[in-house]
């Protein structure tokens, strides 16, 4: 009986090490080339496993870039709460939400993107999946965005800090089309500067790297 589970955990742990792979490499040729331009053989080469073997994984295209999608936003979604559960002040939580948010940015650039541009390729069921974590991506942000207003003595209406809260989304998910990590900027800077621009306290520094 343990030879079998010994045995079963490892077939397990193989299926997960094989499925992270080409979910990773998956998501940076749906990236580069659009998930409509690419091909289940264009991913099999870029993960270095046979087209077969794609598919004792994926039936369909669609069913992998899901997965690629899923993992992602659970991935988010964890880090953000997992960071968050210990603050207590609005501020902090402001801070670190932006963090978070460029950290998993700069550590899953081909899978942000993809996000943000094939996620409308999934069949409606599964964007309707995927529309679930998007909501409590946003409810996070807007909780913490409202609890920061009233901190300061501003409380704003439901419609105000929607409008805040989008305003926010807008800065830190579209810094993909011209940030680069490896660039002059660091991403703590940038996460600091986002805040100070959303809070009104924006000021220039010299190091752009600290």
């Amino acid at each position: 009986m343990k030879s079998i589970l010994k045995e079963r955990n490892r077939a397990e742990t193989e299926a997960e090490t094989k499925t992270a792979l080409i979910c990773k490499k998956a998501a940076r040729v749906f990236s580069q080339k659009g998930f409509n331009a690419t091909s289940l053989s264009q991913i099999s080469k870029a993960a270095r496993i046979s087209k077969g073997g794609i598919y004792h994984y994926f039936e369909t295209k669609e069913d992998l870039l899901f997965l690629v999608l899923q993992r992602f936003m659970d991935k988010v979604l964890c880090d953000l709460e997992k960071k968050l559960k210990p603050l207590i002040h609005p501020d902090e939580k402001l801070r670190c939400f932006i963090t978070t948010h460029i950290d998993n940015y700069v550590h899953n650039v081909h899978e942000s993107r993809v996000m943000l541009h094939e996620v409308k390729n999934l069949p409606s069921v599964r964007w309707d999946l995927m529309k679930i974590k998007h909501k409590r991506f946003f409810e996070i942000l807007r909780g913490i965005v409202s609890d920061y207003f009233e901190s300061k003595g501003n409380p704003m209406s439901g419609e105000s800090v929607k409008i805040a809260t989008y305003a926010l989304l807008g800065m830190i998910n579209w810094i993909y089309w011209w940030y680069k990590p490896n660039g002059p900027i660091s991403a703590d800077h940038l996460a600091r500067k986002i805040y100070e621009i959303f809070v009104g306290e924006f000021r220039e520094e010299r190091n752009l790297r600290s």
